[in-house]
């Protein structure tokens, strides 16, 4: 992405003859231009760092919260004291890591990244106990702490999606993906189907081929 910003920079100057100055302007406060086409100029005319300032905020505040919980480890302290504990199948362990990735997304705002780094963190040790692949644990992290951002209402990615859009959070509940993923993962751990041993081993379809 930053070679794509300089390269831009490049060629603005060279093959159209803006000034640096100029770029900075449009870099902090977007681009202007008026071509006569009603659908062209607005994808135009936008853009800078001001139009993000909203975003920025919220996602730097986002941040900070997923750091200190991530520091001070208030929710490994209720994964491990608490959820934990009651894991006794390879079900139950999806589930609970799909609901903590969900926990971890409404406290830090949306912040998938640390949803998926904390979650990991916490639930990889259970995944190796059970012999369940590594490559679970991250679908799982993807199904729901990737997903449930843009389901927060105080969230980064809400925010960016309201924006895009032009609405509120009304498309919340229209995000149908969103929510139909997670039972799919959810059925896909009790069945077997889809899920593979710490070993690459698929643990699907285990009994007819020993019956054959």
């Amino acid at each position: 992405m930053g070679l794509t910003v300089v390269v831009s920079i490049v060629f603005a100057m060279v093959f159209q003859g803006v000034n640096f100055v100029e770029l900075m302007n449009y870099a902090a406060n977007g681009f202007t231009l008026s071509t006569g086409v009603d659908i062209v100029d607005p994808m135009l005319n936008r853009g800078g760092i001001t139009s993000m300032t909203g975003l920025l905020i919220t996602f730097m505040v986002a941040s900070v919260m997923g750091g200190i919980i991530t520091a001070t480890g208030i929710l490994d302290v209720l994964a491990k004291d608490v959820l934990l504990k009651f894991i006794k199948s390879r079900g139950v362990l999806v589930t609970v890591t799909l609901i903590y990735c969900y926990i971890v997304n409404f406290l830090t705002a949306g912040g998938q990244t640390v949803a998926i780094i904390v979650t990991e963190q916490t639930f990889e040790d259970a995944f190796d106990r059970m012999g369940i692949h590594r490559r679970v644990l991250s679908r799982t992290l993807e199904d729901a702490g990737t997903l449930s951002a843009p389901i927060v209402p105080w969230g980064v990615a809400t925010l960016y999606v309201m924006e895009v859009l032009g609405c509120g959070t009304e498309y919340i509940p229209y995000c149908w993906f969103i929510f139909i993923v997670p039972i799919f993962s959810i059925l896909c751990a009790f069945s077997g189907f889809g899920i593979w041993d710490k070993d690459g081993n698929k643990m699907w379809g285990r009994k007819k081929a020993a019956a054959k």
